[in-house]
């Protein structure tokens, strides 16, 4: 990106944020001025959303069923 592009990202971003501060937008959320919580500050962005979206990737879900799987072949002994 160049800096004509970031400029304009940059304004474009500022403006939407005044206008929600001018419209109460931002005031109206729950726990505005509030401080934020322990977790909020923890890890990333992504991880924390999908996490408590309770989002699982397939990836996921496949690496945690070979796990299990995994564990009951030892617990079996096979």
């Amino acid at each position: 990106m160049g800096k004509e592009n970031d400029e304009r990202y940059l304004h474009w971003i500022d403006h939407v944020v005044k206008d929600s501060l001018g419209k109460d937008g931002i005031q109206s959320l729950p726990g505005f001025g509030k401080p934020l919580k322990k977790e909020a500050l923890q890890g990333d962005a992504l991880s924390s959303t999908l996490k408590n979206a309770r989002y699982l990737p397939e990836w996921l879900r496949l690496q945690k069923e070979i796990k299990q799987e995994i564990e009951n072949a030892i617990k079996s002994g096979n």
